[in-house]
């Protein structure tokens, strides 16, 4: 009840309880209400509990309210249930409200229900500050409305080598393992875990974790832990987590392997990501509407040695990796996506859009030693890597097919120029077709963002596939470079090239004060009018640079350039 707590030790000897049935009005329901400081539960079995406990608070199937020393080596087995009780109600399948100092070695295999609650846990409802979960379990389907987790609902302590089992459904923040993490605690951490039950709810829904928040610049940290089971939302929706809202947040070496589907922000790791992620896996497919990503959704952070296995289809905002990333020179390193990307607008290999949308701002970020191998369908923006960027690409790979209509690449779809520092496309390779109608690309779409902002550079690169524009604008290695100084060092294209008109074996179309400076262009080259071997339309300048492939055209068909254009 809740004016008496039991404030000893008890032993059960490994005996066991069972059949204990239990039907009230009153909060703080158990074998035992509450357990204050001084208090201890050891060794204790119960089999075959039905509790039931109408419009109260602090229930479960061992204790109540639990404020003690540890619960060890305990189990318990049946059903847990509230019924006409909605808000905070601390519903677990062992603990209620869990204040002590750890629980460890225990398990429930309960089945939780309190469908209009918040804070239901297959094991705890409620963890505490400074309270662990240990080497512990929960097996049994939980049934909540927020903070709903398989294990733990609502934790501001830490869950260590644990795992959950049972299938977890609620609307909001909801998750395999945990429903909400608060990062108030000292040490909110979970690791060492696994999570293998389906997660089905609306927001911030998770494979391990729901959602974090709260006071505290404490890091909440995943580490070494897998889920396994299909999860399914609305929005802020991952494969690992629904979201982690904090720079400070960090997941390493974890794993999601089931499948994850939502609406908006969803990930194949995290939904909505503003913490580090390094060293970590998807190999499950993901599917949603926009920002979709194989590792987040969106993500604010460094991403590095990650890799996602399985396809990833959205509509805007579709990434191998990323669905959009922003910040501010935010990196992403050593990042691999071998499964076929699919969206419409901003679509990429590796991330949708990395760009700031051509508003007059500093390089959002790097893209460096990765690579995409997987076939990348989309209509506008769309890139082998990265379908929009305002940073740079360097040292990275993709080999798929690249399918949309206007400013598609091999590499990356559209490059824009940024305010703080001259973008650039390096040491890398494309070799997969190209196709679309304008500004396309075997490497870059186009470039483009305000006259007041830097020129970009495309240095030691190369396109290896077939290019092909039913419009204007196609090129081996690029579709159009539209501004003055924009430079083209030491790259080549080997590919044939198809267009309409501004079609280069090399580049399509380029402006007064383009710099191309030992370019080469390889393959055969057909199109109406403006048709060159190495530049279709160009006005810049052209230093030792060469063309072998034929070229077939209607009208200003060149060897080398189908017009020139020349200046003063």
């Amino acid at each position: 009840n809740t004016t008496d707590s039991f404030d000893g030790s008890f032993d059960g000897d490994n005996n066991t309880i069972s059949g204990l049935v239990i039907d009230q009005s009153n909060s703080e329901l158990g074998l035992f209400g509450r357990i204050d400081s001084g208090g201890s539960i050891k060794n204790s079995k119960l089999s075959n509990v039905n509790i039931t406990a109408n419009s109260t608070k602090n229930i479960g199937g061992l204790v109540g309210d639990f404020g003690a020393d540890p619960i060890s080596n305990t189990a318990i087995s049946g059903t847990v249930t509230t019924t006409n009780e909605s808000g905070l109600v601390f519903v677990g399948g062992l603990v209620g409200t869990f204040r002590g100092t750890e629980i460890v070695h225990s398990s429930a295999n309960v089945r939780v229900s309190s469908p209009n609650g918040d804070r239901v846990g297959g094991l705890v409802g409620f963890v505490d500050r400074s309270s662990s979960v240990l080497e512990s379990s929960a097996n049994g389907k939980v049934d909540g409305n927020e903070s709903v987790g398989s294990l733990v609902g609502y934790s501001v302590g830490n869950v260590s080598a644990s795992d959950a089992t049972g299938d977890a459904n609620g609307t909001k923040y909801v998750g395999g393992l945990v429903g909400y993490k608060n990062r108030f605690g000292s040490d909110p951490v979970i690791v060492g875990s696994t999570a293998s039950g389906n997660v089905d709810g609306t927001d911030y829904v998770g494979g391990v974790l729901g959602g974090t928040g709260g006071g505290g610049s404490t890091p909440i940290q995943i580490e070494d832990t897998t889920a396994t089971g299909a999860v399914t939302g609305e929005n802020y929706t991952g494969g690992l987590a629904g979201e982690l809202d904090n720079s400070v947040d960090k997941i390493i070496d974890s794993d999601a392997e089931g499948t994850v589907s939502g609406a908006n922000y969803v990930g194949g790791l995290v939904g909505w990501n503003l913490g580090t992620v390094s060293s970590s896996t998807v190999s499950g497919q993901v599917t949603g509407t926009d920002y979709v990503g194989g590792i987040a959704g969106v993500a604010e952070s460094d991403i590095s040695s990650v890799t996602v296995t399985n396809d990833v289809t959205g509509a805007n905002y579709t990434g191998g990796i990323v669905g959009e990333y922003r910040g501010s020179t935010v990196e992403l390193t050593d990042a691999t996506s071998t499964g076929t990307v699919s969206g419409d607008w901003y679509v990429g290999g590796l991330i949708g859009d990395m760009g700031s949308k051509g508003i007059a701002t500093a390089t959002v970020g790097t893209i460096t030693s990765s690579e995409a191998t997987g076939t990348v369908d989309g209509k506008e923006y769309v890139g082998g890597l990265v379908g929009n960027i305002n940073g740079n690409v360097s040292a990275s790979v993709a080999e798929g097919d690249v399918n949309g209509t206007d400013w598609v690449g091999g590499l990356v779809g559209y490059i824009e120029r940024s305010s703080s520092s001259r973008n650039a496309i390096l040491d890398s390779t494309a070799s997969g077709d190209t196709t679309g109608k304008e500004y396309v690309g075997g490497v870059l779409g186009g470039a483009g963002g305000p006259s007041t902002n830097l020129p970009i550079l495309v240095k030691n690169t190369t396109a290896r596939g077939d290019v092909a524009g039913t419009g204007d604008d196609v090129g081996g290695l690029i579709g159009e470079l539209d501004f003055s100084g924009h430079e083209v060092v030491d790259s080549e294209a080997t590919g044939g090239v198809e267009g309409a008109t501004n079609v280069g074996g090399l580049i399509g179309k380029v402006v007064d004060g383009v710099i191309i400076t030992r370019g080469y262009a390889t393959g055969a080259v057909s199109g109406d009018t403006d048709v060159g071997g190495l530049i279709g339309n160009a006005s810049g300048d052209i230093t030792a640079s060469y063309a072998t492939g034929a070229t077939d055209g209607t009208g200003a068909v060149g060897g080398l350039v189908g017009t020139l254009t020349t200046t003063g």
